[in-house]
Parts: C-alpha cells; sequence; structure tokens
C-alpha cells in the first residue's frame, strides 16, 4: 500500500503534505481520512479486507479529500442541518465519481 501511496501522492501533487497509511481489520466504511486542517497533516486508513483494486480506488478517494479540504472546511462553518446534509451527499458523490475515473485513466 505504501507503494501505491507514493504513487497518487505524486500523481496528484500532494508531495506538501505529511500523510500516514495504514490498513485496518474493523471500520464501518471502505476508508477514511482524517485532516489536520492547517498543518497539512492526514491519516488515512482503509479497510484490509478489501482487494487491492478496492484498496486504490478507496486510497484515490480519500486522497482527493484532501484536495477539497478548504472547501469542507468552509462549507462545515456556513451551512447547518438540511443544507450540509445536501452538501456533504453531494461532495461525497463527485469525489467517488471523480475517483472511479482517476482509476480508470491511472494506465492510459
Amino acid at each position: 500500500m505504501n507503494e501505491l501511496l507514493k504513487k497518487w501522492i505524486e500523481i496528484l501533487r500532494l508531495k506538501d503534505w505529511d500523510i500516514q497509511l495504514s490498513e485496518v481489520e474493523v471500520l464501518d466504511n471502505n476508508g477514511d481520512s482524517y485532516i489536520i486542517y492547517n498543518m497539512y497533516k492526514a491519516r488515512i486508513r482503509i479497510k484490509a479486507e478489501l482487494s487491492q483494486e478496492e484498496k486504490e480506488k478507496t486510497l484515490i478517494h480519500e486522497l482527493l479529500h484532501l484536495i477539497h479540504r478548504d472547501e469542507c472546511d468552509l462549507v462545515q462553518d456556513n451551512l447547518k442541518d438540511y443544507n450540509y446534509t445536501l452538501y456533504t451527499r453531494f461532495h461525497e458523490r463527485n469525489i467517488e465519481k471523480v475517483a472511479q475515473i482517476l482509476y480508470f485513466m491511472r494506465k492510459v
């Protein structure tokens, strides 16, 4: 997984980030990320039982969240309740779509 992380850090131009990646046995989703906003640090966890393909797609998805961190920070500070829920759904769907596209294009 660390080789994949290095590859996608290069592709997504995230070299200024300190990113820790771990595979975990128990996780509610395929993956999650925790970002320390002002320090360019992040922790990404990916469910260990996933196939290599799903792990890579999940890694891309979580790395895209780092790119969108400022947008999410502004939204979190300014939207409440229903509007925040709508934004979160829209944002997650877009992140997932872009992750799928990037995964597909990785060999093109």
